[in-house]
């Protein structure tokens, strides 16, 4: 029972009904929803990796000839469809190999075709063998109820989505739903007409090129671009916008499922052993961002630099391996010229390549409609965790949810650490967090993330005013040193740069160090200025942020113009 709708039972089904009553269901509850888990990931892996070989040598039939779908069970032979039956009874009535839980391993009968669960008289869905990934079982009764949590509304979401792909399966005759193969649709165009787009005019570019006849427009909506994005441009256009739209969702897709492994599997041992971060210190969601390491953080960005600017390893396929620039910070993607998205290394699961054309036609479009779910679902998991501060939406975390149940207003629990009501949450824009990275109840990591604000924002001050005052300012023996970024490259700049860089280290790590006990960034108040009310630390706060946009703002523009602070305008 999980917020936002609580207890729902419209049936009636378990009212006035006994505990042993409630849990027979809640087994089978579980029971359907991992069936339909295993079932969904079934459906999806055929459209990417079959097994080799023969499904049944005897009749001649391989793998790669069984179909994907519901079309599937009329290629399995009879005795393939018996070793199944027989397997699932033997997982139903031995009691998922856990005899030693049950009378015999089946549990007493209550009828002459009904059969009690192992797991009735205990913990629904508990088999003692792993919850539910069998990679380990979880002891924790506190840590299981959230997992099982998870597990339900994952098997209810389950079940709905296996008798979803059942219909579009029935009602297409295709296993991902080709629009084109259901003629009955209400919604099929009754006649070609020309893609238009939301301006006025037609979706036809001047040279001819038609993007709504391109792959990924997909009845029953067909070619859709509100925007008209796509309107009087050229085939070039056309395929550069294809390869991000790919690219993205490829991302996406990897993201949602980042985003669901952390939940069942963590790896053993340390993130970062230097730092005594272990991988399961590690939350899941978007908090995992503030814990990662600094240099961990910045392979990850090295990583997928790589994989940008190398054309996907791909550099025999493109210029240098980048492709041609169009201007100083764009690149071109290496398939935009040819066939978008494809790399030549697998498409797109690395396991093989698709080498008919038309067999990758089909597995692009579904590609395509996958990644666009992907994006999707991904912005939806981040708005989730953002406002629930839980990676999969604790809803009784949610304390402005107009959905919350009125009884828990009537019973108030003591409220818990809210970062929106922090000193820094000013108007205009009040407590801004769009990332989720400060979440409710968790007064440490925001205390940790409003340190590393308030020093970020000092040394920002510090560089902006540092920018101005170089114009016209000089130590002796630094005449010739130019001012702007410019300084660091030329000697003696050099070394006074690497002696201040050493003099903040030590100050970071000797002097002004963060204690725990007092509020953030307060390191002392020798003048006695009065320096840590209120007033005076939202006054450091606002321009703190402001100089960490201005000091951003100077260093871009040296780097574009070659320009100092000061001459950037016109001084």
């Amino acid at each position: 029972m999980s917020d936002p709708v609580g207890f729902w039972d419209p049936l009636g089904l378990s009212a006035d009904k006994d505990e042993a009553t409630f849990k027979r269901r809640r087994a089978v509850e579980i029971k359907h929803g991992r069936i339909a888990m295993y079932a969904c990931m079934g459906y999806i892996t055929p459209e990417y990796f079959k097994f080799p070989g023969f499904l049944s040598p005897s009749l001649g039939l391989k793998f790669a000839d069984v179909p994907n779908g519901l079309a599937a069970l009329s290629k399995v032979p009879v005795l393939g469809g018996a070793q199944i039956i027989a397997f699932c009874g033997l997982i139903e009535t031995t009691g998922f190999f856990q005899a030693s839980s049950t009378t015999d391993g089946r549990g007493p009968r209550e009828g002459q075709f009904s059969m009690k669960d192992s797991t009735e008289s205990a913990e629904p869905g508990n088999y003692g063998v792993g919850f539910p990934t069998f990679l380990g079982k979880v002891e924790d009764p506190a840590a299981r109820k959230s997992k099982l949590a998870a597990e339900l509304a994952n098997g209810r979401l389950a079940m709905m989505a296996i008798i979803g792909m059942f219909f579009q399966d029935g009602l297409t005759g295709s296993a991902w739903g080709d629009w084109s193969l259901y003629t009955s649709s209400p919604l099929r165009a009754r006649e070609p007409k020309v893609a238009r787009n939301f301006f006025g005019g037609d979706s036809t570019g001047s040279a001819g090129f038609d993007p709504a006849k391109e792959l990924g427009v997909q009845d029953p909506v067909g070619f859709w671009d509100p925007l008209g994005l796509s309107a009087d441009k050229d085939e070039a256009t056309f395929k550069r916008r294809r390869a991000v739209e790919i690219k993205h969702g490829r991302i996406a897709m990897y993201a949602c499922m980042g985003y669901i492994t952390p939940e069942y599997f963590k790896f053993p041992g340390f993130l970062s052993p230097s730092l005594g971060l272990k991988f399961a210190d590690v939350p899941n969601g978007l908090a995992a961002l503030s814990k990662v390491p600094v240099l961990g953080g910045a392979q990850i960005i090295a990583f997928c630099g790589l994989i940008e600017t190398t054309g996907f390893f791909q550099a025999s396929s493109t210029t240098d391996g980048r492709g041609p620039r169009e201007g100083q910070f764009s690149m071109k993607d290496s398939t935009e010229s040819a066939e978008p998205g494809n790399y030549g290394v697998g498409f797109p699961t690395f396991l093989g390549k698709v080498e008919d054309p038309e067999a990758r036609k089909s597995k692009l479009a579904a590609e395509l409609a996958n990644g666009r779910l992907a994006m999707m679902a991904i912005i939806g998991m981040f708005f989730q965790d953002g406002l629930t501060g839980s990676a999969w939406g604790d809803w009784s975390l949610y304390t402005t949810s107009p959905l919350r149940a009125e009884k828990e207003a009537e019973a108030p629990k003591p409220p818990p650490f809210d970062p929106a009501k922090q000193v820094g949450a000013m108007e205009p824009l009040g407590f801004f967090d769009p990332a989720g990275f400060s979440m409710v109840g968790d007064k440490e990591g925001f205390q940790n993330l409003r340190a590393a604000e308030i020093k970020h924002g000092r040394v920002a001050m510090m560089a902006a005013l540092g920018g101005v005052v170089q114009h016209y300012v000089k130590f002796p023996g630094f005449d010739s040193v130019p001012a702007g970024l410019g300084a660091v490259a030329t000697p003696p700049g050099t070394f006074g740069f690497a002696a201040l860089f050493l003099a903040s280290g030590a100050m970071e790590l000797g002097v002004w160090t963060q204690d725990p006990n007092k509020e953030a960034g307060d390191f002392g108040d020798p003048l006695g200025l009065g320096q840590y009310d209120e007033e005076m630390r939202n006054k450091e706060l606002n321009n703190g942020r402001f100089a960490m946009f201005a000091a951003l703002g100077i260093i871009s523009a040296d780097l574009l113009t070659g320009k100092d602070a000061m001459q950037q305008f016109g001084l």
